[in-house]
């Protein structure tokens, strides 16, 4: 146990304002302004006493130190400094197993660093019911004490009855032994063993709802009903690797290897977790190969730098037989605050990533992320697949989707999306509304009103046709073909290529 010397600040001295006017419980009295300078040498001083313990004791034991802290009122300004000046030490923080903050003048008020997301999953932090400190001038409660605070009487001010004999009065004192024994149950908690745990695995999309599979040393078997029809799951980790990103702080990212049996595949999914505690951030998104396997992770190649994750994957090519892929890619990855997000080796844009435009639904914009004006390749790039050019007629060309719904198709007109069609047996696709090859008449009637007019095909067979009203739709429609009262197909974009007949071979 350590208790750190540096010449800590009083209550009156906390504060912008005069006293008098502050014991009146005036505006005027308010926290503000950067800490204390002695709190920047108490920091400092903590810094040091970090690097030397973790330096000497690690030695000595033989393993990593382990480290709790507690600081009350502008103690908790100090800790609060010291892990900011430590950010770049990741090594240095994760020997922190638990923090307490009693009475913290940094909570709201003052301006002070704020713990990364990693450290606040780590912290207890404490402000008692009317803390001038912690609570602010402008709590009403707290205004109340500001004459006892001022006078620093420990009977009328709760900032001073987080401890000691002025908390039993005050009938506070469980306070401390509660912090007291977070602390302990910081100490006592096991470090992680990553090889030796149960995982929430999909075996990468094996099946929708992830399954608890127990690893030792670093394997594991999964059975039953969730693993979606196999016998069972082989897992095993192929790599671990830690480091530190941007508002997550220290994370560990896992390679897992799973291999459903019986069957001549395997998938890997890469999932990453909080490094103090273990608990599960978010998975690397699923990569698809197109028309060809998902890419294989390189394992020696995943590593955590410059603030991303990183990996080489090496991608099926034509003409790769099964195992055997052959086109190298370097893949990185962000968090954006709810996801990763995935880039190609040079950075900033996203990587191709699979669309299922199966569970897209289609307006007179287009479907999904696929919009009318879009190039091939642009359209390519949005769902993440190769679009093979079909000719059909003279002035537009009528395009499919490698591995996309079949009976979908994509209309283009020199090379500019003008409509996107659907036919049979693609029954899954609706529009935004919910109209789907199969809704009846009365279903397509009712959804759009006063919206559609019914016309005859010149193969005799009805046509209705959505026009919306607003004007930011102009020109644009969905036209249903109706089979036997009802939806046969239908397609959807600029009235003029939206044609269930014509010049791209419609019927």
């Amino acid at each position: 146990m350590y208790g750190l010397p540096y010449e800590a600040r009083t209550v009156p001295q906390l504060f912008i304002g005069s006293v008098a006017e502050a014991a009146k419980g005036q505006r005027s009295l308010k926290l503000g302004g950067p800490p204390p300078k002695t709190t920047e040498v108490g920091a400092s001083e903590l810094v040091d006493q970090f690097r030397l313990q973790v330096k000497v004791c690690d030695k000595k034991l033989k393993n990593k130190q382990r480290i709790v802290l507690g600081g009350y009122s502008q103690g908790s300004l100090v800790i609060r400094l010291a892990l900011k000046q430590l950010e770049s030490e990741p090594l240095i923080l994760d020997h922190i197993k638990g923090i307490v903050l009693l009475g913290d003048p940094s909570r709201d008020l003052v301006a002070a660093p704020a713990l990364s997301s990693d450290l606040l999953s780590r912290r207890m932090s404490v402000c008692l019911f009317g803390d001038l400190i912690c609570k602010g001038p402008n709590d009403k409660a707290a205004r109340k004490t500001a004459s006892a605070c001022i006078a620093e009487s420990t009977f009328g001010c709760p900032h001073f009855q987080y401890g000691g004999k002025a908390a039993l009065d005050a009938g506070t004192g469980r306070t401390a032994w509660k912090a007291a024994g977070y602390l302990k149950s910081a100490l006592q908690r096991p470090d992680i063993d990553w090889r030796n745990r149960t995982y929430n695995l999909t075996c990468d999309d094996t099946v929708k709802d992830p399954v608890k599979v127990a690893l030792r040393k670093g394997k594991g078997t999964a059975r039953g009903e969730a693993i979606g029809g196999y016998d069972r799951w082989d897992v095993r980790i192929q790599r671990i690797t830690q480091g530190k990103l941007p508002s997550l702080g220290s994370v560990t990212a896992v390679l897992f290897f799973c291999t459903p049996q019986p069957s001549n595949f395997f998938t890997q999914e890469l999932r990453v977790y909080r490094s103090s505690n273990g608990s599960e951030i978010a998975r690397v998104p699923h990569l698809s190969g197109g028309e060809w396997l998902p890419p294989e992770y390189q394992p020696e190649s995943v590593a955590i730098r410059k603030d991303r994750i990183v990996a080489d994957l090496k991608f099926y090519g034509p003409g790769d037989p099964h195992g055997s892929p052959s086109r190298l890619r370097h893949l990185s990855w962000t968090w954006d605050g709810r996801q990763f997000v995935t880039h190609d080796a040079g950075g900033d844009s996203p990587a191709l990533s699979r669309i299922e435009l199966s569970r897209e639904r289609v307006t007179v914009n287009g479907i999904g992320p696929v919009k009318l004006g879009m190039s091939p390749e642009e359209a390519a790039k949005a769902i993440g697949a190769t679009i093979p050019v079909e000719s059909r007629g003279p002035t537009c060309v009528d395009h499919t989707v490698d591995g996309g719904p079949t009976g979908l198709f994509l209309r283009f007109t020199q090379d500019r999306l003008v409509a996107v069609g659907v036919r049979p047996p693609a029954t899954e696709i609706h529009t935004a509304s919910g109209i789907h090859i199969g809704s009846t008449r009365d279903d397509v009637m009712e959804t759009y009103a006063a919206e559609i007019e019914a016309t005859t095909s010149v193969h005799g067979n009805e046509e209705l046709v959505f026009a919306p009203a607003a004007p930011e739709f102009a020109g644009k429609v969905i036209a249903f073909g109706m089979v036997d009262g009802t939806v046969g197909l239908f397609i959807a974009g600029e009235r003029d290529w939206a044609t269930l007949t014509g010049p791209c071979g419609g019927d």
